[in-house]
């Protein structure tokens, strides 16, 4: 536990990289924290751990914002808090930790205005794929006087950001931990959602090409309530076998669920999202009330193009292919296996970390399995380790289900090794 209060600061980069490097953006500003000192009391730089935000997250990953008088409690804790502090398993004893914030954010969004023309930017701004992300987090790490990471690590989509910024730079990261991840490659039914919610979103009549935040309340694009309250359920609850998630097989649900309606021998166990939502509005269970007010939560702090612009960039993910585009690796290739697994400087592949939800209802376990396949013998580095059954995508954005696994956690930093017995796969 990191018990102490913290400033969040924040960092500007200039002539960025958009459009999957097609174009160049003049300046994107994000919030960052730091949990310890950058320097040892004996002088030393310490070895830098980074931390990469997830979906619609935040930049707290440790500390607080103060004690509520209420309560007598902290306020704001961070939402990896309990394995991040003096003597935590990422401790800040020995390391400087440092947390990202979103990119798209209150202070870089299509929503900020745009000095060129003094309205907002809407669709005038840009849209940034994971390379874009790679280019601008090694560009703030440089300005902070980051030019190694001991130790980098994100959690869902923080995980896709994270491979990124491995594969185009090899030199830069010595170990990678990812929790509740996209595996080295984007799994099927991710990309299958993202593009679902964004076409979904796209096709609000109100949305008017990203351009809507002049128009009156009752005419701006509510799609936005649909998309989070399946991504949030997805990301809440366990994966079920009846559960659809495709938008041909969810029609075909939709169009069952009407015929059973009308002749009650109509049989189906293929549900929507949609159709698990509504059953919990008559759920007199607190936990599921709660569920529900989340989602309101959430749609009232959402930008509708926020949420579009962050979803098109998930479907940018292609980190398997940049490991085959960089020059330094192609030496270790032969047609598609792996020959080597050094660069030409004698340098290891990174150690990678993978803690997954077997039951995760965003990122599939098929994925992580291949990962341990990855090229250029990335695969021989990465150990795999399950949460509990039953838990959740979200289960890897709070502390306390990694806090059970924070011997494991621990013991593979100072080693480079877990347990057999907790490896899953």
């Amino acid at each position: 536990m990191y018990d102490q209060v913290v400033k969040t600061q924040s960092i500007k980069v200039t002539n960025v990289p958009c459009e999957d490097g097609k174009g160049t953006f003049a300046e994107v500003e994000f919030d960052w924290e730091e949990y310890g000192t950058p320097q040892s009391s004996d002088g030393q730089p310490k070895p830098v751990v980074v931390i990469l935000p997830f979906f619609l997250g935040r930049v707290r990953a440790a500390g607080h914002s103060g004690i509520d008088g209420a309560t007598n409690k902290p306020k704001d804790v961070g939402y990896w808090d309990g394995i991040i502090g003096p003597g935590a398993p990422i401790n800040t004893d020995t390391h400087r930790v440092i947390s990202f914030g979103p990119l798209i954010n209150a202070k870089c969004s299509p929503s900020v205005t745009n000095p060129n023309t003094g309205k907002p930017y809407g669709s005038a701004f840009p849209n940034f794929s994971f390379r874009d992300y790679a280019v601008i987090h090694r560009r703030a790490l440089t300005q902070l006087g980051v030019g190694q990471i001991d130790l980098l690590a994100g959690a869902s989509l923080g995980s896709l950001q994270a491979w990124h910024l491995v594969a185009q730079d090899f030199t830069l990261v010595k170990r990678l931990m990812i929790v509740v991840p996209g595996g080295f490659m984007l799994p099927g039914k991710t990309r299958t959602l993202a593009a679902k919610w964004v076409e979904q979103l796209e096709a609000d009549p109100a949305w008017n090409n990203g351009d809507y935040y002049e128009a009156a309340p009752e005419k701006k694009p509510v799609a936005v309530q649909r998309v989070l309250a399946e991504f949030w359920y997805r990301c809440q609850f366990p994966m079920t076998g009846t559960m659809v998630f495709e938008p041909d097989e969810e029609a075909w649900a939709e169009v069952l669920g009407k015929l059973k309606l009308l002749a009650p021998g109509i049989t189906t166990e293929a549900i929507t999202a949609g159709d698990a939502i509504n059953a919990l509005k008559d759920s007199k269970n607190p936990n599921d009330q709660r569920f529900l007010s989340q989602i309101n939560s959430l749609i009232k702090g959402t930008d509708h193009n926020a949420l579009l612009w962050q979803l098109r960039t998930v479907g940018t993910f292609g980190a398997d292919a940049v490991f085959k585009e960089t020059d330094d690796l192609r030496f270790g290739w032969m047609g598609d296996q792996p020959i080597e697994d050094t660069r030409p400087n004698g340098q290891v592949m990174p150690k990678v970390l993978i803690l997954y939800a077997p039951d995760d209802d965003i990122f599939t376990v098929e994925e992580v399995l291949a990962t341990k396949k990855a090229p250029l013998g990335l695969g021989q580095q990465v150990q795999v380790v399950a949460l509990k059954p039953k838990l959740p995508h979200a289960s890897g954005l709070v502390s306390k289900p990694l806090e059970s696994l924070g011997s494991i956690i621990g013991e593979w930093l100072r080693s480079g090794n877990v347990p057999a017995f907790t490896s899953k796969l």
